[in-house]
């Protein structure tokens, strides 16, 4: 398993505010482990790749330089099961 899927996620937050880590790195993270066990899982029947890895792109762009948080979930990959 990739070590940044281990993160908690106020040390992902810490690590992006210093710009030691970036969305992209925790986007692609996520679709690795995804990749890995949804086989068996089937929990994430849509999954949005490319999307999400340019989304995780635009956020990186959009860091402030200041490093003043812009939202306490900001720059973390999230996934959402729709239940319909």
């Amino acid at each position: 398993m990739n070590d940044l899927c281990k993160l908690t996620a106020r040390q992902a937050v810490d690590l992006l505010r210093k710009r030691e880590l970036s969305p992209v790195d925790l986007v692609e993270a996520a679709l690795s482990r995804i990749q890995e066990v949804d086989g068996c899982l089937n929990a994430l029947p849509t999954v949005c790749a490319d999307r999400a890895l340019l989304n995780g792109t635009k956020i990186a762009e959009a860091l402030p330089l200041n490093h003043e948080p812009v939202d306490y979930l900001f720059g973390l990959p999230l996934g959402i099961i729709d239940l319909k």
